[in-house]
């Protein structure tokens, strides 16, 4: 009996020790894996902090296409921490509506420029014949009081816009007319409600009152999610790349 126990020991050790490396090994992969996991997202939350630190530095590029248009081309920076673009996104924008997840973001400083435009009146005025000694008449009473001396200078500075012109006989003459503004756009994933999914949504919006927005188009290609499964198997893949390049002296 003693010798049958000691068997059922040996034997119950022998199909024990494989389970234990399997259950070790598995917590060691799994500390491990949320491991790495923590270490990506530390940073990629760095990285996000110090692009949107960048944004103001970004330089950009002006093409012209066959058109003779003038094109603005820019290298996009490439994020991974879409919760601090959702942030910093939201205190530009400041809206009511929460948006669950922000993908993209764009800025333009844009400055209209009118420089030198002459605009002539649609008639040549005339001015009446007043003998000596006539009674004046309201009519040309009106007339004498709304005339001004030409030619006249005229300047306008605001948070607008600036003009500088001058007003002659013949016409206005606009030396120079600027109309600052400055364009935001993000594309977003609004928050699902009830019997409503969400969609993808862009916003945007110019900092001068007097630019207009009369019509818009956009569309996007927007990739499918990945299942469970497809997710774990690339987690799996990289985590036994970066084994194999830690392996590798």
């Amino acid at each position: 009996l003693n010798l049958k126990k000691k068997l059922n020991i040996n034997l119950n050790q022998q199909i024990m020790k494989p389970i234990n490396i399997i259950v070790i090994s598995i917590i060691v992969f799994l500390f491990f894996f949320l491991r790495i996991g923590c270490k990506n997202a530390e940073i990629a939350t760095l990285e996000t902090t110090n692009a949107l630190l960048q944004l103001e530095n970004q330089k950009f590029e002006k093409i012209v296409n066959s058109q003779d248009d003038s094109i603005v081309k820019q290298r996009a920076i490439i994020i991974k921490d879409k919760e601090q673009l959702k942030t910093f996104t939201d205190s530009i924008f400041n809206l009511k509506q929460k948006v669950k997840a922000v993908t993209a973001f764009y800025k333009e400083t844009t400055k209209t420029d009118w420089d030198t435009v002459y605009i002539p009146y649609d008639s040549t005025p005339t001015i009446p014949q007043v003998q000596y000694g006539d009674t004046i008449t309201k009519e040309i009473k009106n007339y004498i009081d709304s005339s001004i001396k030409v030619p006249n200078k005229f300047s306008k500075d605001s948070s607008l816009f600036s003009i500088k012109g001058e007003v002659t006989k013949q016409g206005v003459r606009i030396d120079s007319l600027n109309i600052p503004d400055t364009f935001n756009l993000r594309i977003v994933e609004t928050k699902g409600k009830l019997f409503k999914p969400s969609f993808v949504e862009f916003q945007s919006f110019h900092t001068n009152k007097l630019v207009q927005v009369t019509g818009v188009n956009s569309i996007m290609y927007k990739l499918p999610k990945k299942t469970f499964w497809q997710v774990v198997l690339d987690k799996l893949i990289w985590v036994g790349v970066g084994i194999g390049l830690t392996t590798i002296k």
